[in-house]
């Protein structure tokens, strides 16, 4: 049986957080294990005597976000997995979203991240959060993958890094020739910088957004997380939109089209999406078919969001590879995994 790759987790903590990410300074609170505690509880009675999801699951964000350590996180996370499988782990750049700065420092995150590296040989692969705001962002990005073995790139939109920005040209540059992996945030807006709206944070993370950027760098392997998102998938499938006449036109659609109209070194991944709605499972079978779609799309979890829904992340990916079968799992698990990171993934 070959190994799994999940190309989509987090490990970040409350540390990594801006102060003022949750509101009443909750933040930094959830490194209070009391706080962390008592919180976790009063959200999640609370959510259940309202009827609300909302808060049942802002109550499990704060017992995972107030984890002490990324090795925490990640202890957690190994449990619903195989012992060989591989992650691809992500961290995030809040230091440019008109937010107060995280009591830790990208720096201090990735050097934490690093050592993990060394601690779960062959198990981690992790990527360098940029962002257009970040003072000599190339020589930031070259040190972390020439130095301490970074394998990719990751870039969230609604951060205000937009794809298009003249700040990146250098750094897709240089992806593009080291045949570095980008993964791009491609779904609603969970959390945007305060500079912006949430219009306008959805304008920066809509697909065609990355249209110039392909263009100019047709080799660079650039993929879309999330697939669109889980709204735009419930518009792709008209749940509960009424007739099939007055469908909305979803991100699915355009990027779908992207991935049939080839030429390029585009994929996706389908982290979050595959996890609310069991309902999902059989479009993205039906989509797998499509012979240029099928090389394209990468399995991801977006561990740990997803521990924030009542299903648990093994629960999901047994569910989701006994759906597509085994030869469809093996597809997205593993070998597209191992064509998008090229030789910065595991050995074949």
């Amino acid at each position: 049986m070959p190994r799994i790759i999940n190309c989509h987790v987090h490990t970040f903590t409350a540390d990594h957080l801006p102060v003022d990410y949750l509101p009443f300074r909750l933040t930094r609170l959830l490194r209070n294990p009391i706080v962390r505690g008592a919180a976790e509880r009063v959200l999640r009675l609370a959510g259940a005597l309202l009827e609300t999801e909302v808060l049942t699951r802002a109550g499990r964000f704060v017992r995972q976000a107030g984890q002490a350590s990324q090795k925490l996180a990640f202890d957690r996370l190994i449990l619903h997995y195989p012992p060989e499988t591989v992650f691809v782990v992500l961290p995030m750049d809040f230091e440019y979203c008109g937010m107060q700065p995280p009591p830790v420092s990208v720096e201090r995150q990735l050097a934490e991240l690093a050592g993990l590296v060394v601690e779960y040989p062959g198990r981690i692969l992790p990527f360098v959060p940029i962002h257009p705001e970040r003072p000599d962002l190339l020589a930031f990005v070259r040190r972390w993958v020439e130095e301490r073995g970074f394998r990719g790139l990751k870039l969230y939109p609604p951060l205000g890094a937009d794809p298009r920005d003249s700040a990146l040209h250098s750094v897709f540059a240089y992806a593009e020739e080291r045949g570095l992996p980008v993964i791009s945030h491609c779904a609603g807006v969970a959390v945007r910088s305060r500079r912006l709206s949430h219009g306008q944070a959805l304008q920066l993370t809509a697909p065609l957004r990355c249209l110039e950027v392909l263009r100019e760098f047709p080799r660079l392997k650039f993929c879309l997380a999330h697939y669109g998102g889980t709204t735009e998938w419930d518009k792709c499938l008209q749940l509960g939109l009424g007739a099939v006449a007055d469908r909305q036109h979803s991100w699915v659609d355009d990027i779908s089209k992207l991935l049939r109209d080839g030429g390029n070194q585009l994929y996706v991944d389908v982290s979050y999406t595959m996890w609310t709605a069991p309902s999902r499972y059989s479009y993205l079978k039906v989509l797998l078919e499509d012979p240029a779609i099928r090389p394209r799309v990468l399995f991801g979890s977006d561990y740990y969001m997803v521990d924030l829904e009542r299903r648990s992340e093994k629960q999901v990916s047994v569910e989701l590879r006994a759906r597509l079968g085994e030869e469809l799992w093996e597809r997205i698990s593993y070998t597209n995994s191992i064509e998008f990171l090229g030789a910065y993934g595991p050995p074949k």
